[in-house]
């Protein structure tokens, strides 16, 4: 092929070469007109890409501007469904506060256009638009915190605490020994005397019906919370968020390499509260706690929820 294009003339092969870019770019083009609106999959990619065509029968300029309205009206409708907490939706918020209201309708017109496309053989136009979940001026940097600001989410009953366990006092010939329970917490060692604390956290959810969302928590039985938004260096929230979502542990091991995470802990949750909340037994909440207060992974998000 490349032996056929030099022998071409200059002019010709010009011609050639840019006709072959525009083709590649239509293609690329035309790939980036998806869909990104089930709820893992947006957190997962970390944006909501809708795309919306136009009736046929109308010019380019007609067509695009028709189809653009009618993405950013998709756009408005996915970005409301987004749970934010619990049952609590964005759209929730809209409907209990005005600036809320406002400050969404402001995020919106920050939408970028992600791709467009005029048919001619129909007069009709597909056009992409996108708002972002994480990064600079996403949902996480401005919606959640108003959110949070506004009083619109739950607060934690109590912060989780933990102080190892004091060994239990020695048994005399008249003592009976005391049964262990499932309250029973295990004996770990204080964080001082860790030597290769955990860097990171894996949290198997497959099956419990958890739902990704802008502010995800995980807790004990007793609603003990170890991580939550608040929980989050700001600048790692806004562009992180609550963590990573996969469907698999090795993908999920990928995913904290990917953020310097050699040797994360994981841990299986036992029960799902409010669809949004990973409830974990207190050993493994303890365990968390103790490999955290060396490393901070919770302070830096490096979570990762295996769901589905």
């Amino acid at each position: 092929m490349r032996q056929k294009m030099k022998q071409l003339p200059a002019g010709l092969l010009l011609l050639v070469t840019a006709l072959f870019i525009m083709t590649t770019s239509g293609s690329a083009a035309a790939e980036q007109l998806q869909q990104v609106t089930d709820p893992v999959q947006i957190f997962q990619e970390g944006y909501i890409q809708v795309v919306a065509s136009s009736s046929p029968g109308q010019s380019r300029y007609s067509a695009i501007r028709a189809a653009k309205v009618l993405a950013q009206r998709d756009l408005l409708e996915q970005l409301q469904g987004v749970t934010v907490s619990g049952e609590t939706t964005i759209k929730d918020g809209m409907s209990m506060n005005d600036t809320v209201l406002s400050t969404v309708k402001g995020f919106l017109r920050g939408a970028v256009t992600c791709g467009e496309k005029y048919n001619k053989d129909d007069g009709s136009a597909d056009v992409c638009l996108r708002v972002n979940i994480r990064g600079h001026g996403s949902a996480y940097d401005v919606i959640l915190p108003l959110m949070q600001s506004e009083g619109l989410l739950p607060k934690a009953k109590t912060n989780f605490s933990f102080a190892a366990p004091t060994p239990p006092p020695t048994n005399t010939a008249s003592e009976q020994p005391q049964p262990v329970t499932a309250e029973t917490p295990t004996e770990l060692a204080p964080p001082s005397q860790l030597t290769n604390p955990k860097d990171g956290l894996i949290l198997v959810l497959a099956g419990k019906g958890f739902r990704p969302a802008l502010a995800n928590r995980i807790m004990t039985a007793k609603q003990e919370v170890i991580f939550d938004p608040s929980t989050i260096i700001p600048a790692i929230l806004a562009e992180r968020g609550c963590g990573g979502f996969t469907n698999k542990v090795e993908k999920a091991k990928g995913l904290l390499a990917s953020w310097g995470c050699n040797d994360p802990l994981q841990v299986e949750a036992i029960n799902v509260k409010r669809g949004t909340d990973a409830v974990i037994n207190i050993d493994d909440a303890a365990n968390i706690f103790t490999n955290d207060q060396r490393s901070s992974f919770l302070s830096q998000a490096k979570v990762v929820f295996v769901v589905q």
